[in-house]
């Protein structure tokens, strides 16, 4: 998959940016999105929901997708990204390791080919 050789680079600068910043552990909410041009997903905090939303959105470019797609949850919570060829899967839990297990599981219904992409936690 081309999109899962990008996404370590991409992730490193994001989690880069975070900490020059100084967003990391910023706030209590944690939102990710993903953008229509690279499906990688783009993660935002805030003290708000809102704000989450907003600093997510504005990390993934500002278009309709990204609005669409935007999840959000209070801290402290984990996002998993898993992507196959014909699905992407993604879930939110507390928990490390069952964000992972619930994302691959979304990602199955409709694909035996599933890879974790990406995993951001905060608390």
């Amino acid at each position: 998959m081309k999109r899962f050789k990008l996404i370590a680079p991409v992730f490193c600068s994001l989690v880069l940016c975070l900490a020059l910043t100084g967003t990391a552990g910023a706030g209590g909410y944690f939102a990710f999105t993903v953008s229509d041009s690279d499906w990688l997903p783009r993660y935002g905090q805030g003290a708000t929901q809102q704000e989450a939303e907003r600093a997510a959105i504005q990390a993934c470019g500002g278009d309709q997708t990204c609005v669409n797609e935007v999840e959000s949850a209070a801290t402290p919570i984990c996002f998993a990204v898993a992507d196959a060829p014909e699905r992407m899967g993604w879930a939110s839990r507390v928990d490390y390791n069952e964000a992972i297990d619930a994302a691959l599981e979304e990602c199955r219904k409709n694909s035996n080919y599933c890879q974790i992409i990406s995993v951001e936690c905060r608390k």
